[in-house]
């Protein structure tokens, strides 16, 4: 099946890269379905808010807002297993990402050669999206002098370890001062 994409280029600045023809809104349309999982544990992960938004989004005024709305940008919650759907999506270019507290998008610390990185075209018989949560890292402990008492009101540093290119090196991520008690 040959799916058009209507996109043309905008010149305003801080518009939009692209915008769909109304026509999109005509065309097919498809469910979209997917799971959100831990990527640690595989786990599915129940509570996360999904958002779907159109890459090229309907701008044109002389289609109703609401349908303009809806076409443009909705969003899912998951279920308790991980499951989420989106019904009567339009044929195009789509972003779908997840988000929950205590977790950040896997791809931004452990992307994979096959993750589209948020970025789909909706079709007919679409596989279900897998989207990967990673829970976000964290330190905690109680800074101690050398006689194991707490000390309060060091710097922790933390450096972060990082590949490029083949070489390896570190970075500064972020520092805090320990409290009274020396956590």
């Amino acid at each position: 099946m040959f799916v058009a994409l209507y996109c043309a280029t905008v010149s305003a600045v801080g518009a939009a890269p692209c915008v769909s023809s109304p026509a999109v809104l005509t065309g097919p349309h498809f469910r979209v379905t997917g799971r959100v999982i831990d990527d640690l544990t595989g786990a599915p992960i129940a509570g996360a808010t999904v958002q779907l938004s159109m890459l090229c989004p309907v701008v044109d005024q002389t289609v109703d807002a609401d349908l303009r709305a809806k076409a443009n940008e909705a969003a899912s919650m998951t279920d308790q297993d991980g499951h989420f759907a989106f019904d009567s999506v339009a044929a195009t270019g789509v972003g779908i990402m997840a988000s929950k507290d205590a977790y950040e998008p896997a791809w931004a610390s452990s992307r994979r050669a096959d993750d589209p990185i948020g970025f789909y075209v909706v079709r007919a018989n679409m596989e279900p999206i897998i989207l990967r949560l990673a829970p976000r890292p964290s330190i905690s402990g109680t800074v101690r002098n050398e006689r194991g008492e707490p000390l309060g009101g060091a710097w922790v540093t933390l450096w972060c370890s990082y590949n490029w290119a083949g070489w390896r090196g570190r970075r500064y991520c972020n520092s805090v001062q320990a409290a009274p008690d020396g956590s």
